[in-house]
């Protein structure tokens, strides 16, 4: 996914693992922004870290908009 975001920005970071210099830090603010990702809390995104099923979904379903449906049975 392209995002065209401000490279510029010198706002202390979101999370405190992803460094000023990382190549993604950019998009991982904009996605936090616009409430795609959350990290893991207390500051921790785990920058480096692998990306389970649920949490691609997670991305997918907050991408897109789509209201979650929780199935009758």
């Amino acid at each position: 996914i392209f995002v065209n975001a401000d490279t510029t920005s010198s706002k202390e970071n979101i999370f405190n693992d992803v460094p000023q210099n990382h190549w993604a830090r950019t998009e991982i603010e904009y996605f936090y922004e616009q409430g795609i990702v959350d990290g893991y809390g207390n500051g921790i995104f785990k920058p480096s870290g692998g990306v389970t099923r649920e949490e691609f979904c997670k991305l997918l379903v907050a991408t897109f908009n789509y209201e979650p449906e929780t199935p009758k049975t």
